[in-house]
C-alpha cells in the first residue's frame, strides 16, 4: 500500500489527522500493569479439573518433588484451563504517537497506583499532582476502547492539559475494593489478599 492509499485515522486525544503509520498501538489498560498476554478461562474444564483425582494426584507428585503451589496453579492454568486471546495485550490504534507518548506520564502515575494495590493510606501520601496524573490515567485509557469509538468525552481537554485539576463533566470514576463479593465466585488473583469491601478515594 502506498501513501496514497494509506488509511487515515483521526487522533481521539488532539484530534488531528494522522495516516496509519503515524498512530501509535498503546495499550488498555497500560501493559505495565499486566497488560501483556489476556487469556478466557475455560470455567466449565476448571470445575472438572478441580474435581479431577488425576489433577489432584499430579499437584501433590509435584508439591512433593519441591514445586511450589502456586507455580503449580499457574502451570495448570496456563496449559489445561486458558486460551490466549490477546498474546500481546489489548491494544487499539486511537492515538498519535505524540500523545500516545504524552499519556506515559500519566502511566507511570497510575503504575504506582497500581503496585500500591489502590491503598488509601499510602496513595494519600502521593503528591496532589500525582494524584490527578492517577485519575487522568484511568479517563485516557476510555479513549482507547473499542466500544467508545463513537463517544465524544467531555473530559479531553482536562487531559490535555496536565496542569488541569478541575473537571465537572458527566463521567465519575468510583474505586471499590475488591474482595470475595466482587471477584468472580470468589475465586481472586494470586496477588491479591482478601480485602474487605469499601469504597475510596484519592
Amino acid at each position: 500500500m502506498d501513501d496514497s492509499q494509506e488509511k487515515i485515522y483521526r487522533c481521539k486525544l488532539c484530534d488531528s489527522l494522522f495516516k496509519d503509520s503515524d498512530m501509535s498501538e498503546e495499550h488498555y489498560p497500560a501493559r505495565s500493569t499486566g497488560n501483556e498476554d489476556i487469556v478466557a478461562l475455560d470455567i466449565i474444564k476448571m470445575f472438572e479439573t478441580m474435581q479431577s483425582e488425576k489433577v489432584y494426584s499430579e499437584i501433590e507428585k509435584r508439591l512433593n518433588a519441591g514445586e511450589k503451589s502456586e507455580d503449580i496453579a499457574g502451570n495448570i492454568s496456563d496449559s489445561q484451563l486458558t486460551t490466549s486471546l490477546y498474546p500481546k495485550g489489548r491494544t487499539a490504534r486511537t492515538l498519535c504517537r505524540k500523545c500516545n507518548t504524552f499519556l506515559g506520564k500519566y502511566d507511570k502515575a497510575y503504575l504506582r497506583f497500581f503496585d500500591l494495590d489502590g491503598n488509601p493510606k499510602a496513595i494519600k501520601g502521593f503528591q496532589r499532582q500525582t494524584k490527578y496524573q492517577v485519575i487522568k490515567a484511568i479517563y485516557a485509557k476510555f479513549l482507547s476502547l473499542p466500544e467508545t469509538q463513537n463517544e465524544k468525552f467531555d473530559f479531553v481537554d482536562f487531559i490535555r492539559d496536565e496542569n488541569e485539576t478541575s473537571y465537572n463533566g458527566k463521567w465519575k470514576l468510583y474505586f471499590v475494593k475488591r474482595d470475595k463479593r466482587s471477584d468472580l465466585m470468589g475465586i481472586q488473583t494470586s496477588h491479591l489478599k482478601q480485602m474487605s469491601q469499601r469504597k475510596s478515594s484519592i
